[in-house]
């Protein structure tokens, strides 16, 4: 789920002593998961969670692994890291690029998604044993929960969703 609506229903299961959902694991996806959320659901799913990063127009690029990093899923996407300062290794923080290798009807060939990350050390072997590259850290793409004079809340992808139905809107 999103990070935000999952942490909203942990938050829930928190304070109602709810304690009976128990997956062996929680997939976060489609916004930033970050450090204060997956701590509160973990707490409350007495699970670890999984982070996958990805975008809508190509889909999954990578999975966190339980041994720490992101493996790419370099059979579907070829992914690059535009290296700011000079940086040619992607070693440091850089724009990521993304090819879809498998959308033959309308091909993403070096797609700037308007993320940052950088890629793990290339001499590094996870201890999964997958011989997948790896990125070591994701930056980017935030989407805040809106709460309104009522308290509820409504998550960033309410408002995409809304203004698709609206007419007289050219961009969002």
């Amino acid at each position: 789920g999103y990070p935000t609506a999952v942490e909203v229903f942990a938050r829930y299961m928190l304070e109602n002593n709810i304690s009976d959902i128990n997956p062996k694991g929680v997939i976060t996806s489609a916004e930033m998961l970050l450090p204060q959320q997956r701590e509160i659901i973990e707490k409350a799913f007495a699970a670890k969670v999984f982070n996958r990063y990805g975008c809508r127009e190509v889909g999954d690029i990578a999975q966190e692994c339980k041994h720490g990093g992101f493996h790419l899923n370099m059979e579907r996407v070829f992914l690059e890291i535009v290296p700011e300062d000079n940086c040619p290794d992607g070693l440091e923080p850089g724009e990521v690029l993304v090819t879809d290798l498998d959308n033959y009807g309308f091909p993403m060939i070096r797609y700037r998604i308007g993320d940052m990350a950088r890629f793990a050390d290339p001499d590094r072997t996870c201890e999964c044993g997958r011989g997948l590259a790896m990125l070591s850290e994701i930056q980017g793409r935030t989407m805040d929960v809106v709460k309104t004079a009522s308290g509820r809340k409504l998550p960033g992808t309410f408002w995409t969703i809304l203004t698709r139905s609206v007419s007289g809107i050219n961009q969002f």
